[in-house]
């Protein structure tokens, strides 16, 4: 589906093009029930463990994702596989047609929909021309929520809408401030509906799941980001008379043991399934099972509004509202799971497990119409019971001395491993074969570990899961010397919406967000407590190694992911060239306190190699011959005196959706993915 024109060929915000479209085409939007997700983060591994949850729980899905991995055909999936190809050829056909032509085939105006909006419509379509047909779809917005493409559903279809993790990120479309942003992704919440939140403040682990007010905001306890978030969901929340749940971000306790070579960090926690809450103005006592907190009232049988709230949640929030707070109804609270299986305890496993767990016991859980004062049918009634029944059977609602059973079990692994570039290990099998892979007579392969962060919070939540790790490896291993290879691809947005500079910034400061840390020695803590300023400025040498960080060396290869992307020709990558000029000038510059935070913090020197790189072929060949010849790879055993070697790709899912193509090409998969 090729753009027509330069002008197509653009992010165009607005739903002035995709409704007339849709229109076009049978309003497929009106058919089925949904899920729809806005955020920053955490969207897809939200979305990916819905779906396979949803499947085990036996209801048949279709996801929409973006951007794709490795065609745009990715984009859609049903049953948790990729579109049948023909439906997908059958479909965009009907979509180009629709965009000059009306309902009865005459040519009409063109509509000139965009690439993303000819995207989303195909998905649509294929929905429809699907046997059997999907019954849940699981839809991740595009970009905003306002003014997506996919903002597009009544009311009445839409089970609930989830916001996960919100950052600054596209502000030239979304907004200067958190506010502004978090406005625009809640336009896709509805009036009097079910509004489930991630949890945005991943410090503060204990929250009030039973009571959501201006009490649980304070920017003190929170941080002014994460109050700024909440305040302004609650706010267009009770405007919109939604009910609201408020996810908590879990923590992981390390399990079992960090297998000999390998990087990967193993967790494992319980999840807390929070209760639905309203306002008082539209809390009800309601009959209740006491087990699962699901409505038994029944519904009433008139028809529902079919009507899409056009209100912008901007205007919405600054009407009169009363301010008052959010808390469960009676008989509903929160309830702990079992023990969930093995994960890495990313920032993003923890808060996508969390969300999607706590989104269908909001669905299942949540109350119909009539319980709330309101007309119309519950709709969805038959879908819920059987949510409800599925959670029990599943153990999901056993608690804490409970058990999950398998099938629930293996949806949640395979709903975070199945989602592709987001903190996955790939290995890279290598036109030419590492001198140990020669010797050993065995294939080489650079073991990747792959996450497309590409905005502050993402690498935040990257490197923080980075410095976990090494502090994992060096605790299985003798050797305390690291070689982190980063390849790195940013698109030109960044530098367009202002975010070049910070994302730079957070790169410079890797030696602080790597540092690990040992215990100090008791002759350390004898050196703290001297009244000598040379006794404890010793607290950091050598000597004893108190306090002080491994030998590190960071090796930059700013390379350029291919274009055009298919789908998406307005796409293009930052030069490599002018990022290593940035980034080498931004380790230079650090002022004399954070090179004496430096020292104090990693106390051995820190090395930098940082280049430009033509493609992503030459970069994994350099990444392979000085990351893995000087240093010790992922799933090698320890020599004594080895340095540990790390390959991280990231800043970009178009450079990670490269990476899969090139080693489906490889591997000689590409053939077999029908």
């Amino acid at each position: 589906m090729a753009s027509s024109s330069s002008a197509t060929a653009a992010i165009r915000p607005g739903l002035q093009r995709i409704i007339p479209l849709l229109d076009r085409l049978g309003r497929p939007q009106n058919t089925f029930p949904v899920i729809h997700i806005a955020g920053t983060n955490c969207k897809g591994t939200t979305s990916s463990l819905l779906d396979l949850l949803l499947t085990h729980f036996g209801l048949r899905t279709a996801r929409f994702n973006s951007p794709h991995l490795r065609e745009e055909r990715d984009s859609c999936r049903v049953a948790g596989k990729v579109v049948d190809a023909g439906v997908w050829q059958t479909a965009g056909e009907r979509v180009i047609e629709a965009n000059v032509l009306d309902q009865a085939g005459q040519v009409a105006p063109s509509i000139d929909a965009s690439p993303f909006e000819r995207l989303f419509a195909r998905f649509l379509v294929s929905c429809t021309l699907t046997t059997p047909a999907p019954q849940v779809l699981i839809v991740e917005c595009g970009m905003g929520g306002l003014t997506d493409a996919t903002n597009v559903f009544p009311a009445e279809v839409v089970l609930a809408s989830v916001i996960t993790p919100i950052g600054r990120d596209h502000a030239g479309f979304l907004g200067d401030t958190l506010g502004q942003i978090t406005e625009n992704k809640l336009g896709i919440a509805k009036e009097n509906g079910l509004v489930v939140v991630a949890g945005q403040c991943p410090e503060v682990r204990e929250t009030n799941l039973r009571r959501w007010s201006v009490e649980e905001e304070d920017p003190r306890l929170l941080g002014e980001d994460s109050a700024e978030i909440l305040s302004t969901t609650r706010r267009v929340a009770e405007t919109l008379k939604a009910r609201l749940v408020r996810c908590e971000t879990p923590t992981g306790k390390t399990v079992g043991r960090q297998e000999e070579g390998e990087w990967r960090v193993i967790s494992q926690w319980s999840a807390t399934l929070p209760p639905v809450l309203q306002t008082p103005s539209t809390t009800r006592t309601a009959t209740t099972d006491a087990a699962t907190g699901v409505s038994l009232d029944d519904s009433e049988t008139s028809s529902a509004s079919t009507s899409i709230t056009t209100a912008t949640p901007a205007s919405l929030a600054s009407t009169l509202f009363t301010n008052g707070p959010f808390q469960a109804s009676p008989g509903h609270t929160a309830l702990k799971t079992p023990l969930l299986p093995p994960l890495q305890p990313t920032a993003p496993v923890l808060s996508s497990v969390s969300t999607a767990l706590s989104t269908i016991y909001a669905i299942a859980s949540d109350e119909p119409p009539s319980a709330r004062g309101l007309q119309g049918a519950d709709r969805h009634e038959e879908l819920r019971l059987g949510l409800a029944w599925a959670l029990r059977e599943g153990g999901i609602l056993s608690g804490p001395s409970g058990a999950l059973s398998e099938g629930v079990e293996h949806a949640i692994v395979s709903g975070v491993e199945s989602w592709e570039g987001r903190g996955s290990w790939v290995d890279v099998p290598l036109p030419l074969p590492a001198r140990s892979a020669i010797e050993e007579g065995k294939t080489a392969a650079l073991r990747l570990f792959v996450d497309g962060a590409h905005n502050l919070p993402a690498f935040s939540a990257l490197f923080r899961h980075l410095q976990a790790m090494r502090q994992a490896r060096q605790g299985s291993s003798s050797s305390s010397a690291l070689t982190l290879t980063l390849l790195v691809s940013f698109s030109e947005s960044k530098k367009k919406d202002g975010d070049l500079e910070t994302l730079l910034h957070i790169f410079a400061q890797l030696p602080f967000k790597l540092a690990v840390l040992e215990p100090p020695s008791l002759q350390g803590k004898l050196k703290a407590l001297s009244l000598t300023e040379a006794d404890r400025g010793d607290e950091h040498g050598d000597g004893d190694g108190d306090g002080g960080g491994a030998d590190l060396t960071i090796r930059v290869g700013f390379v350029p992911f291919s274009t055009p992307v298919e789908g998406m020709p307005w796409v293009s990558p930052l030069d490599p060239q002018e990022l290593t000029t940035l980034l080498q000038a931004k380790i230079a510059c650090r002022t004399q306190a954070e090179e004496v935070q430096a020292e104090a913090v990693t106390a051995k020197s820190t090395q930098w190699e940082i280049i430009s790189l033509p493609n992503l072929q030459s970069a994994l060949l350099w990444a392979s011959k000085e990351g893995q010849e000087t240093g010790r790879p992922a799933g090698e055993q320890s020599v004594e005196g080895s340095r540990d070697s790390l390959v991280v790709l990231t800043g970009s899912l178009y450079l990670a959706g490269e990476l899969y193509r090139l080693v489906d090409q490889l591997q000689g998969r590409a053939a077999g993915r029908g």
